[in-house]
Parts: structure tokens; C-alpha cells; sequence
């Protein structure tokens, strides 16, 4: 079952996703101000965690079989990946990547793509969902009660707070390219995904936690001389998950006009923003190969205005992604329909 709404979230989402690592790689060559790429940040991966928590309460069934099931709908489509980036390696270098860097690709570990350099290195946010994908079936028990899920949140805020301070025991490592830290900060977003599934903030509501949230992210700046979401981004902190909640909060009252949503994701650009939706892991996948190719195409182009610039290079991005996601989405699912039969 699927959610033509939850679709365009999604497909939003992963355009600004698109756009983020546009401006923040190859665009630091070009681009004269930093406020732009630090401003693209407020739609960034905690948005992305929020959505798939949603997105669970169209399973059926959240055992751990089922989330066995996910994941295996995520590493097969990552697999594919791994392929086609073994592939352009070998295109660009003329020889193939050696086994450890291949062995650490399929581990999900190894953040290192010589010459395709965002392909992994914004692939970090897989192992973090793989980690919180197991605990959908407790987030969703904890959600039906309302003092548990304050509690679990109020907690969870403690801890993001405590780990903005370095503390070195959040920062404890349970997989490579996952600490302690990471995984309490995105499960938060994944479980207020889960709770707000069926919930809305009307437009006054919505307005005040806006400001709240604006004036704490707005005083940091002003304190730190600067407006800084990617610094608060690695490693998160609690001025990250305040800017990342206004993204939350814009979808909670959006959510308000669902049914006006609805009649627009029929158009051009509403069928457009629903097939990213629906498509959204794959282009997560293969955004990096368009960026990474931003590296080779934006010399031939550089000496116009930032702003054609940076405009034809989100153009070519997204062309490039979705190519490749045509391709290899047709690929994954003759895949498992062989395997289904």
C-alpha cells in the first residue's frame, strides 16, 4: 500500500538531496558564498528519517522477518551499485578497485570512491538505517502510548544535548561508520515519523514552533559568527536537530491539504515529484554517480556566471541520477521477479 502524499515528501526530499551535494562538492569550486549551501541543509536526512518512519505504518506486518525483507530490498539495490561503481572506476582508471575496497563497499564501511568520490561518501546514512531499522517493531509499540512516546523523546533530546557536549560515550562506536550518537539522533526522527503518522499541526501551531526553533538555530549563528548547519551536521548536534525539525514541522501542517496534494500529484510535476518518491532509495544511490561526474563536466562550462553553473550542473546531476535509476530499478526488479519465481 502506498501513499501518493508521502510519495512527494519523498520526492522533494530527494531533489534537495540532489541539490545539497551539487553545491556542497564539486559546487565549492564555483560558488561565492557559503550561506547557500549551509541554507539547502535544512531539508537534509533527518527529513528522509521522519518519512520512512511514516512509511511504516503501511506494512502490514513489522516483525523481524518483515524487516528482514527490507533490508534485503536495500542491500540488493546497493549491491547493483557497488557494480556500476566498480564499473566507472574501472572506465576512469583502467584498472579495478582492489579486493579490500570492494570487501569494504559490500560491508558498508569503506566511505572511499577514488575519482566517483560522493558515490560513498554520502553513503553513510545506510548503515544508520539499517541499525534502526530493527527496532520499528518497540518505536511502534512505544507510539501507541502517549506518556511513552514524551518519555522516549524527552530522553532521546537529553542525549542529543548531552552529545552537542563531545561527550565520548555517545560518540562509542557499535558499527565502523555508526556511533551511539548517530544512531540516537536519526531514531528520533524515525520515531516521530511513527508517532505523527496520523497527525497534522495546523498553520498557527506550525507558525510558533517555527519561530521557537528559528530564533534557537538564529541565535547559535549569531553567537558562533555564523551560520553553520554543516559543522553541526558531522557530528550532529542539538542546533542540527532544531533547524532539521523545521522541515518536520512545514510537513505536519502541509499534511493539513492532503486532499489538495492529491488533485496535484496528478499534474506534471506532481507525477514527476511521486515517481522520485516512489523511486527514492534508488536515486539516493545513484545521485552520487551525477555529482561525482559534476568533477570532470564543470571545467568544460566554468567560465559563465556561479548561478548558470550551478543551475546547469543540478540539471546534468539529475539527469545522469535518473538514468542510471531507470536503468538499474529494471534491472533489481527482473531481478526479483526471477527470484520470486
Amino acid at each position: 500500500m502506498r501513499n501518493n502524499i508521502l510519495d512527494i515528501f519523498k520526492g522533494i526530499a530527494i531533489l534537495n538531496i540532489i541539490l545539497i551535494h551539487t553545491l556542497w562538492w564539486s559546487g565549492n569550486s564555483y560558488i561565492p558564498s557559503s550561506i547557500i549551501p549551509q541554507l539547502a541543509l535544512l531539508i537534509d536526512v533527518p527529513l528522509f528519517f521522519f518519512l520512512s518512519g511514516w512509511s511504516t505504518i503501511f506494512s502490514k506486518r513489522n516483525s523481524m522477518q518483515d524487516i528482514f525483507g527490507r533490508f534485503l530490498k536495500l542491500y540488493v539495490p546497493y549491491i547493483l551499485m557497488v557494480i556500476v561503481l566498480i564499473i566507472f572506476m574501472f572506465s576512469s582508471h583502467g584498472q579495478f578497485p582492489s579486493w579490500n575496497e570492494i570487501s569494504g563497499w559490500l560491508l558498508i564501511f569503506n566511505q572511499n570512491s577514488d575519482g566517483w568520490p560522493v558515490v560513498m561518501g554520502s553513503i553513510w546514512f545506510l548503515t544508520v538505517f539499517i541499525c534502526i531499522m530493527p527496532f520499528t517493531p518497540i518505536l511502534r509499540y512505544i507510539s501507541q502510548y502517549r506518556n511513552a512516546s514524551l518519555l522516549y523523546l524527552i530522553i532521546s533530546i537529553i542525549f542529543i544535548g548531552l552529545f552537542s557536549s563531545n561527550s565520548e560515550f555517545l560518540n562509542y562506536s557499535i558499527y565502523p561508520t555508526v556511533s551511539l550518537r548517530l544512531l540516537i539522533f536519526y531514531s528520533v526522527f524515525y520515531f516521530l515519523g511513527i508517532y505523527t503518522a496520523q497527525i497534522s499541526i495546523s498553520k498557527r501551531s506550525g507558525f510558533k514552533i517555527i519561530c521557537v526553533l528559528s530564533v534557537f538555530v538564529i541565535a547559535d549563528s549569531i553567537n558562533n559568527g555564523g551560520f553553520m548547519m554543516q559543522e553541526n551536521k558531522f557530528p550532529p548536534t542539538l542546533i542540527y536537530f532544531a533547524a532539521s525539525m523545521i522541515s518536520i514541522i512545514i510537513v505536519l501542517i502541509v499534511k493539513n491539504y492532503e486532499s489538495n496534494l492529491s488533485k496535484w500529484s496528478n499534474s506534471s510535476m506532481g507525477s514527476f515529484l511521486t515517481y522520485s518518491g516512489k523511486n527514492v532509495f534508488y536515486i539516493y544511490l545513484f545521485q552520487g554517480f551525477g555529482a561525482s561526474a559534476l568533477y570532470y563536466l564543470i571545467p568544460y562550462y566554468s567560465q559563465f556566471h556561479w548561478i548558470f553553473v550551478l543551475f546547469l550542473s543540478y540539471i546534468i546531476n539529475i539527469v545522469i541520477t535518473y538514468l542510471l535509476v531507470v536503468i538499474i530499478s529494471f534491472v533489481d526488479r527482473k531481478l526479483y521477479f526471477l527470484y520470486k519465481n
